[in-house]
């Protein structure tokens, strides 16, 4: 599968720009605070106009220095038909169910307010972890690894909720294209401030 030089170019413009943000906002003399873990939960969906993804996470959120890592748990909401050459004049046609294992880690940089309780800014993060595939109809399943980086636009509300935006690299096996948009709504489940 050849990569497009535009997804290289675009993904190095997202992690330059988090890295400069972050940057300035380290060297403005703020500096890293005591962290204020709670736990944290996520679900949204990632999209192409041939897949669909459901993520669910789970994870520790330091609402000081506006970092996540976790466990996440994707799949798709029902199977997909996909083409699989047998030989040279026969192909299957097979119904494919994908499921994602994988930690994550984000970073958010909310630089600018909006309000006393609403901050906008970026996210970008990456998830580490397996992808696993069953085909209907065949006795054989794939396992692989994979690395999907992200990034986007976020908005913090009040003290621990963030809906983002943005887009996703994840290189599925097979002829499924790995550029995605996601939207994600991250919600923290301690009431009170640690």
């Amino acid at each position: 599968m050849k990569l497009k030089i535009g997804i290289p170019v675009l993904m190095f413009f997202t992690w330059a720009f988090a890295t400069g943000v972050f940057a300035q906002e380290w060297s403005s003399g703020l500096e890293f605070g005591k962290p204020r873990v709670s736990p944290a939960a996520s679900i949204g969906v990632e999209f192409n106009n041939e897949d669909v993804n459901i993520p669910l996470r789970m994870g520790a959120f330091d609402k000081q220095n506006m970092f996540n890592v976790g466990l996440e748990f994707g799949a798709r909401p029902r199977s997909k038909n996909v083409e699989r050459p047998f030989d040279e004049s026969i192909v299957l046609q097979l119904q494919e169910r994908r499921f994602l294992f994988a930690t994550y880690v984000e970073k958010y940089v909310l630089p600018v307010r909006i309000s006393s309780t609403v901050r906008a800014g970026f996210m970008a993060g990456s998830s580490f972890g397996f992808e696993y595939t069953t085909k209907r109809g065949l006795t054989e399943s794939d396992m692989s690894s994979l690395i999907a980086p992200y990034g986007g636009l976020s908005v913090g509300i009040k003290d621990g909720f963030l809906l983002s935006a943005g887009y996703r690299h994840d290189p599925i096996k097979g002829i499924i294209s790995p550029h995605r948009v996601f939207f994600t709504f991250t919600g923290s489940l301690s009431k009170k401030n640690k």
